[in-house]
């Protein structure tokens, strides 16, 4: 029996997605693991959690800044140059996600502001023509002049 397809989205529950993100994570790093093994490939994996906690997989030691010794100079300034984009590309997808949930939260509290706002104005105009209905009325002179008589 097939797994049904999973929709796209962020899960809402925090457990859940602790639990989703437990299970994917180990399965993440097995996946590296068997890809490195069948395939003969290096291969490293940084997964950081939502509270920044990093999980890491290295098929080489050399990925974990172990058995440096034999590379030439060349090749260190390789390794750090792919460590360094890669790390780059990271903290820049990481700030953008960033700056795209801090506009929709100040579109949020501007929305609200501006809801807030016409609700007060319009209780004001409420509570003013509740007050003019409920004030007496104040007859003009001529008025009061035909009443008397």
């Amino acid at each position: 029996m097939g797994r049904g397809k999973v929709e796209m989205k962020r899960i809402e529950n925090p457990n859940s997605r602790q639990v989703t993100f437990t299970k994917r994570r180990q399965g993440l790093l097995k996946k590296a693991h068997e890809l490195a093994v069948l395939c003969d490939a290096e291969v490293a994996v940084i997964v950081y959690s939502s509270t920044g906690k990093m999980y890491e997989f290295s098929s080489s030691s050399r990925f974990m800044g172990k058995d440096l010794e034999g590379l030439t100079v060349k090749e260190l300034q390789r390794l750090e140059y792919q460590q360094t984009r890669g790390l780059l590309a990271i903290k820049d997808r990481k700030e953008k996600k960033t700056v795209l949930e801090n506009k929709i939260l100040y579109e949020q509290v501007e929305e609200l502001k501006r809801d807030l706002g016409f609700k007060v104005t319009s209780q004001r105009r409420s509570v003013d023509k509740n007050k003019k209905l409920k004030a007496p009325k104040v007859k003009n002179d001529a008025e009061n002049s035909m009443t008397m008589e």
